[in-house]
């Protein structure tokens, strides 16, 4: 099975994530923090010893709220407007708050003392494992989508989090939510060539009305996805050349599947192996799947795959699927009422 996708982090402690307890003295051997970092069983502790210069230069080891670094700045004589890692975590601050005038504020200091923003410092750093991480990548991961659209449109880079095996167009489209702003960031992201409407970003949809978007911008809802597209993915490799449509059952994403099927997605149209949906979701072995297709009409007796595979066959070879179970107690129900 293929790695699963990255968890999105739509919420303001991913980001804003501070450690505990932090504390700084200065005394004759540096300047001397101290902090905890909870785990799901226990409370690390660590410290560091810092001289003033490499704390100026650096920022502090620990992540701290923009008001905890101003104290800090403060302390070593400091204003911190001139210091980037004071200056970074505001930014960071109003990006998850989804505030672009805030943004712009920042980006607009930065820039006069000609400090790019994610190219330098710990602050930033920290958002992502150590990693730097371009903004408009944290205010789509942040559900910030009034500032995502403000840095679509002055510019700023599409990129996926460091370290991940999704292309950067698959990311925004996972990172979308039902919203109307993050339809809005979708058609941003359109017009200015990031993003092209495509049976390979319907694959990696999670809300209907961006399924909605895309097909009315272009993309074929039964369309497939070239056999390399789709990047990092949760599904098993015989699932990576389904239909939209098909992977969105599997995944129990039904919701983009109704939103599939309101656009006119076929439950029968096949994939490059000739399998419909249901055969898809019969390979998948859960029930769900298979009770999703049979309510909303998929037929039970297709015609055969390219592998000479129908919904019944698999069944009868893995009788012991819930997915199996549960077609061959269907198919059992409707040779009663024939």
């Amino acid at each position: 099975m293929t790695s699963a996708l990255p968890p999105l982090r739509a919420h303001d402690s991913d980001f804003l994530w501070v450690d505990d307890g932090v504390a700084f003295t200065h005394d004759a051997t540096g300047w001397n923090f101290t902090w905890s970092t909870p785990d799901v069983n226990c409370v690390w502790s660590d410290s560091e010893v810092l001289t003033a210069e490499e704390l100026v230069e650096g920022g502090p080891p620990v992540r701290m709220t923009a008001d905890a670094l101003d104290l800090l700045a403060r302390s070593l004589g400091r204003e911190p407007s001139s210091l980037s890692w004071c200056r970074e975590r505001r930014l960071l601050e109003r990006i998850v708050a989804d505030d672009p005038a805030g943004v712009l504020v920042q980006l607009a200091a930065m820039r006069a003392d000609q400090r790019p923003p994610a190219t330098a410092g710990p602050t930033l750093a920290r958002t992502s494992g150590g990693g730097r991480e371009p903004i408009l990548t944290i205010a789509l991961g942040a559900a910030a989508w009034a500032v995502a659209s403000t840095l679509v449109l002055r510019g700023e880079s599409l990129d996926a989090p460091p370290g991940t095996a999704l292309h950067a167009a698959n990311y925004a489209i996972e990172a979308l939510d039902d919203s109307a702003g993050a339809t809005g960031v979708l058609r941003d992201l359109i017009a200015r060539g990031d993003l092209v409407p495509s049976a390979r970003l319907l694959c990696h949809v999670r809300a209907p009305r961006i399924v909605h978007a895309l097909i009315d911008a272009g993309a074929h809802p039964d369309a497939l996805a070239p056999p390399d597209g789709l990047g990092s993915s949760p599904l098993q490799p015989a699932q990576l050349d389904a239909t939209p449509l098909a992977i969105a059952v599997v995944l129990e994403r039904f919701d983009v599947a109704a939103a599939l099927l309101e656009r006119e997605a076929s439950l029968e149209a096949r994939d490059a192996q000739g399998r419909t949906a249901l055969v898809v979701a019969v390979q998948g072995g859960k029930a769900a799947p298979v009770r999703w297709l049979l309510d909303h009409g998929a037929v039970l007796e297709c015609t055969a795959d390219v592998h000479g595979r129908t919904p019944r066959s698999l069944a009868l070879a893995r009788r012991d699927d819930p997915s199996s179970r549960l077609l061959l107690a269907a198919l059992a129900e409707k040779s009663g009422r024939s």
